[in-house]
């Protein structure tokens, strides 16, 4: 019984780690700033995000990608574009770490009282949170240095 609280309190907290990971507050703050962007051409799959969001309008019934009418339009429109695409590789990083903890937590509930197995299920639990605890600082450390050089 106590390993099943163990995993199931482990599921819980990376949950908890997972979302706050989910995307830089740069891209959300970008995408509630554009008011312009058509949501409808902005969709995503599972989450990600098209590398084009925010950058998109609607024309004859279709979504074109808005190119910069000027030189001084560019720095923003490829930093649009990196932070979309930082924003799905740490959401990819989520979605892999959630799989590595919840792999880690069935070897560690099924190892019926090996060591050998349990210690292997403990390994991959504690690599799977230490993996996630660097991509959340990884995050944090990207949206300093984004939010630095843009304002």
């Amino acid at each position: 019984m106590k390993r099943i609280l163990v995993f199931l309190a482990t599921i819980l907290a990376s949950f908890s780690l997972f979302t706050a990971a989910i995307a830089p507050a740069e891209v959300r703050a970008a995408e509630s700033a554009n008011s312009d962007s058509n949501e409808e051409c902005d969709k995503g799959f599972l989450g990600f995000a098209p590398w084009y969001r925010g950058l998109t309008e609607k024309k004859n019934g279709r979504c074109e990608v808005k190119s910069p009418k000027n030189s001084d339009e560019i720095p923003t429109f490829v930093i649009k574009i990196i932070l979309n695409i930082l924003a799905d590789l740490s959401l990819a990083v989520g979605y892999l770490s959630l799989g590595f903890i919840i792999y880690g937590g069935y070897l560690y509930i099924m190892s019926s009282g090996d060591p050998g197995k349990a210690a292997k299920g403990k390994k991959t639990l504690m690599a799977a949170v230490i993996g996630t605890a660097i991509a959340m600082l990884a995050s944090v450390i990207m949206n300093l240095i984004v939010g630095a050089l843009t304002s």
